[in-house]
């Protein structure tokens, strides 16, 4: 089983290379939830890292975004890519369009949640899914048993619950007259706190707590995962390449001691939503 992360730097990178077996990276203007976004043309930069290179192009597109996709489907062609993250179909239609040979990797977030699914995107071609953090321990493995594709599964980081294009920190600061001074916000909600990035292409609201999946890690190994991801989104280098050490074997860190809002996710928490019942005379 393989660890990859959501770097935030290729000095990172270099940091933890001994601690990983690969990386996701975006590519600007094309890119969602990513912390490090490239031209391109810096594509041969990572690929000499040795590691497994997986670029998210999982931006929810345009038309006025269709000819960028295709020049940069048609240079990651030439490249040695482990696989592309998509979200939009364009993405998929585009491959077996221009008869690519590129790896495809289904993340549609809180799509990618049955096997079901996942075996109509095989019979289209797809090689891995990247699953849902909104599903159990138990789904997980389920799908594990009933698809062939290879399977990424969310293990550790604050995870996104939504992206939208309308800039909603930007927007909100605007109205009310206060100057925008970064793209990392806060909103908070019984006393909970989630952290909103607000960039170019949008607003990401997070978890307001890390996912983290230790006790899990061995089974997942077990049964025969493909990749677990790391997202080091407002993470502390040390602390976030601490964690990595834990996951790599060292029993001595506790990662509780090092983050306090940790938990398990949806791991042990089923999502069952029932339709509620509307009284047509109220």
């Amino acid at each position: 089983m393989k660890k990859i992360i959501y770097p935030k730097s290729f000095e990172q990178i270099n940091n933890l290379n001994n601690l990983i077996d690969g990386i996701i990276i975006g590519i600007k203007g094309l890119s969602v939830n990513t912390s490090l976004n490239i031209t391109k043309e810096e594509i041969d930069k990572y690929l000499s890292l040795g590691k497994d290179l997986f670029v998210s192009l999982n931006k929810n597109m345009f038309n006025s975004d269709i000819e960028n996709l295709k020049d940069t489907l048609l240079y990651l062609n030439c490249k040695k890519i482990t696989g592309i993250l998509f979200y939009d179909l364009s993405v998929l239609n585009l491959v077996k369009k221009l008869k690519l040979n590129l790896s495809l990797v289904w993340q549609q977030e809180h799509l990618t949640n049955n096997y079901l699914t996942c075996n109509y995107y095989e019979e289209k071609g797809v090689e891995l899914v990247s699953l849902s953090a909104e599903i159990t321990l138990k789904e997980i493995l389920e799908i594990r048993e009933k698809t062939k594709l290879k399977l990424m599964v969310p293990i550790f980081g604050y995870q996104p619950m939504f992206n939208s294009k309308r800039h909603i920190v930007s927007n909100y600061l605007k109205t009310f007259h206060f100057d925008k001074k970064d793209n990392l916000y806060y909103m908070e909600k019984e006393d909970k706190k989630y952290p909103l990035w607000d960039d170019d292409l949008g607003t990401t609201a997070y978890s307001c707590n890390i996912l983290c999946g230790i006790d899990e890690y061995k089974c997942l190994e077990e049964k025969g995962i493909d990749y677990v991801t790391f997202n080091g989104f407002n993470i502390d280098d040390n602390t976030f390449k601490k964690v990595l050490e834990r996951f790599n074997g060292d029993e001595r860190i506790r990662i509780d001691d090092l983050i306090s809002n940790l938990d398990t996710g949806f791991l042990y928490k089923e999502t069952i939503y029932r339709v509620k019942k509307v009284d047509n005379d109220a």
